[in-house]
């Protein structure tokens, strides 16, 4: 189930987002929130996430989170684009948490992971090196 909103024209009046206006804003983010819960108390944390279209896959190390879904599987996913208090948008999903366990599933999903993160345009001016640069360690601190 997914739930979007958006604030509309700098007033406070919550409008819901179209079909596409949620695919676009779950594939242009990186980073969303992830929320879960082990029955006696709730957790959410930014993660790192990559949306194909039909699941969203989270990249996370062990930890509290993974403890907590493998205990209780509902989830909620939180994107958001935030440009003022009045001019935002946010997508929550929620879903039931599947820990991929195969080595060649994992094994694509990270290779999907690095080919989305190097695709990214981080900014204009960086540039690849054109020829290798070697720099000479003089002193570690």
């Amino acid at each position: 189930m997914i739930i979007a909103y958006l604030s509309v024209n700098n007033f406070y009046i919550i409008g819901t987002l179209t079909s596409e206006q949620i695919e676009d804003l779950l594939k242009e983010n990186i980073i969303g929130w992830l929320a879960c819960s082990n029955g006696q108390y709730s957790y959410i944390v930014p993660v790192t996430y990559l949306y194909n279209g039909q699941t969203i896959l989270v990249h996370s190390r062990m930890g509290l989170k993974i403890e907590m879904m493998r205990k209780s599987k509902q989830v909620c996913f939180e994107v958001e684009d935030i440009k003022t208090y009045t001019k935002w948008k946010t997508v929550l999903v929620y879903g039931t948490y599947r820990e991929i366990t195969e080595e060649d599933e994992r094994y694509a999903t990270m290779d999907r992971f690095v080919k989305n993160m190097i695709s990214l345009k981080i900014s204009e001016t960086p540039r690849p090196p054109e020829a290798g640069l070697k720099l000479p360690v003089k002193e570690v601190s």
